[in-house]
């Protein structure tokens, strides 16, 4: 078994902020003794990184206190290090949050749920060995294994009505179509 290095990719912030234009649901939430509240965000935005391109989908993850204040706030996305429709190094990896254009899937869920995310996506981003932390890298082709891809594979296993690709080909079309779906 891998020791999994969390690193560089999560970031903890103390202020809470609503995530832009979102639809919310509740899935698999429940109450807990210590007043938390988890969320996971399916979110995409109509511009990539450099300002212009086919834009980005990524998955947001955050935890509130009882008061309502943001403990926590993860991001990721997989993407090549360059803006290019094919590269041999793509990685997941932290993302830009914020745009006027961003879409997001809200859903407020449980902490079994919520850490189950995280570690999955932790496994595929870097592993540790012998002391040493890598970076996972895999291919990256557009349609065929991209953002919209990993966004997905995150939604499947968190459990929601994922629509087939199809249904959008560019990240922003794809929230949208997903937003309907649930």
């Amino acid at each position: 078994m891998f020791k999994i290095s969390f690193g560089v990719v999560f970031l903890a912030f103390l202020a809470g902020t609503a995530i832009g234009a979102e639809k919310r649901i509740v899935f698999g939430a429940e109450s807990v003794a210590n007043g938390l509240t988890y969320e996971v965000g399916f979110c995409a935005r109509a511009e990539d990184s450099e300002g212009d391109g086919p834009g980005h989908a990524f998955v947001v993850l955050q935890q509130f206190d009882r008061d309502g204040q943001r403990i926590e706030f993860l991001t990721a996305g997989f993407g090549p290090p360059t803006s290019a429709p094919v590269h041999p190094d793509g990685v997941i990896s932290e993302e830009k949050y914020s745009h006027e254009s961003q879409e997001c899937l809200i859903a407020v869920t449980n902490e079994a749920k919520y850490e189950a995310i995280k570690r999955g996506i932790r496994n595929e981003m870097e592993y540790s060995f012998a002391g040493e932390t890598f970076q996972l890298t895999r291919p990256y082709t557009v349609v065929l294994d991209d953002c919209v891809t990993f966004f997905q594979s995150v939604a499947k296993d968190f459990g929601l009505n994922v629509p087939g690709r199809i249904h959008g080909l560019m990240p922003l079309a794809y929230v949208n179509e997903l937003k309907k779906a649930n």
